[in-house]
This record gives C-alpha cells, structure tokens and sequence, in this order.
C-alpha cells in the first residue's frame, strides 16, 4: 500500500488531533485574566441538593463518550465521521461562546461533609478540578467572614478569592 493510499484510508483518525487542540484552548481561556465571568445562576440551583453519589453518572458520562467513540470507530466508520463532526462543532461552538461570553458556576458546596466512597471521589475532583469556574463568591457587605470561612475549608482558594474580589488581604498582617 503506497502513502497515498495510506493517508486516503486512515486520514479521518486526524479527528482524534483535536482533542488536545480543544483543551489546550480550554485551559487558556480558563487561564485568562483579563476578563470578569458572568456567573449562571438561578433559583432552581440553589432548590437543588448536594447528592455526592452523582459524581457516578457525571464519570459515566464520560465514559460513555469514550466508548461510543471507540464503538463508531470499529463498527461503523461512516457513523464515526458525523460523530466527530458532531461533537467538534459542539466543543468549538463552546469555546467561542466561554470566549465571548465569559461564564462560570458556583454550584459546589463549601464543604463535602459526609464520609464515603463518592464524597472521597468528589474531594479529589475538587482538589484537582480548576477553581475558575467553580470560585466562591462573597455575598455579605462583610466579605471577611464569608471568606475567612471559604479559606479555612478551601485552603488552595485564597490567592484566587483575594484576586477574584480585589480586596487586599486583611489577614496577612
């Protein structure tokens, strides 16, 4: 088989090149500083309770991707070219929408309390998901105890609430 005929045969696998090229601009534009995010919120949110055990769908879910993925691949490579079309013309579409509409969430309770195997899973992905879309924001007129309390159950969080407020920090004296 001549190099031609190879690339002409295998050449829609150059899908797969996307996925670092998504988030490598994901992380930047997590990583920008120039910008304020608008942060989504409704009442429903705040209706809605914490249940740590959702954290097993929220990985299926990803899963679920991966193998259908793998699945088109092998069983039906036509499916696989409008699969990818699909989903890159979805996760572009959410780029330039977070690049020119900066938003985020403030869904995640201060504190994961209970003691079990999902809490543990949901403390890890706090621990190494990234705080930019997930910051706390100060309501009170009195930012200090709201944050005095964030920071002592957030530690990683204070140079981020400090820089996300504004404010200079009160406690480093």
């Amino acid at each position: 088989m001549n190099e031609r005929s190879k690339f002409q045969k295998y050449k829609y696998f150059l899908w797969l090149l996307y996925i670092p090229a998504y988030f490598i601009c994901f992380f930047l534009l997590e990583k920008r500083k120039d910008v304020d995010f608008n942060y989504i919120h409704s009442s429903l949110d705040d209706a809605i309770p914490f249940c740590e055990f959702f954290i097993i769908p929220y990985y299926l879910w990803f899963l679920f991707i991966f193998v259908s993925v793998g699945a088109f691949i092998l069983f039906d490579f036509e499916g696989f070219k409008k699969l990818a079309w699909f989903l890159a013309l979805g996760m572009t579409a959410f780029l330039v929408i977070c690049y020119v509409w900066p938003n985020a969430l403030n869904l995640r309770p201060i504190n994961v309390t209970r003691d079990n195997f999902c809490a543990d899973i949901v403390r890890f992905l706090y621990k190494t998901d990234t705080d930019k879309q997930h910051r706390m924001i100060m309501y009170k007129d009195t930012w200090e105890d709201d944050f005095l309390q964030y920071v002592e159950n957030n530690a990683l969080a204070l140079c981020g609430g400090l820089a996300y407020r504004g404010n200079k920090n009160i406690l480093a004296n």
